[in-house]
């Protein structure tokens, strides 16, 4: 969130955090360029909606013990149907100019861990006209340390 912060302030794009007590802490690993392509997702879709927006980014466990992250905005929505789960397909992109390499490595991410990722529509925004989309992100929890901390800024010489 930090590292999008700065661009999403300029864009009148506000983000916050919600994290229970317990996930703050835990190493992000190979988690961390999957949020960051969601985050950086999520303030291209409400730049194409032309106004100020917002994200949220919400952290839980689950009643299997895994954690899920979920990037929840009102940008321009996801597709629906057929089309919600090819937006995770290698070249596959809805934004123009887009590569199609973000959800497809941040679903192949997840996988390798054990996990998944799913990109839906915000059901409670339905018929608006920024629908939103949510990126839930599921994981089992990292069991190794490393540098990248979720819910907190290591600090360095």
């Amino acid at each position: 969130v930090d590292v999008v912060r700065p661009q999403a302030a300029e864009l009148s794009i506000s983000i916050g955090v919600e994290m229970p007590p317990g996930l703050g802490g835990l190493a992000a690993g190979r988690v961390y360029p999957a949020l960051l392509n969601g985050l950086r997702n999520a303030v291209e879709a409400i730049v194409r909606c032309d106004g100020p927006g917002e994200i949220r980014v919400r952290a839980a466990i689950d009643a299997t013990d895994r954690i899920v992250l979920e990037v929840i905005d009102d940008g321009v929505g996801a597709p629906e149907g057929a089309e919600a789960d090819r937006v995770f397909e290698p070249g596959r992109s809805t934004k123009p100019g887009g590569s199609g390499l973000g959800l497809a490595l941040t679903r192949s991410l997840l996988s390798e861990m054990g996990g998944s990722a799913e990109l839906r529509p915000r059901a409670e925004r339905a018929g608006a006209s920024r629908p939103g989309a949510v990126l839930s992100l599921v994981f089992p929890k990292p069991v190794d340390a490393g540098a990248i901390v979720i819910g907190r800024r290591e600090t360095g010489p």
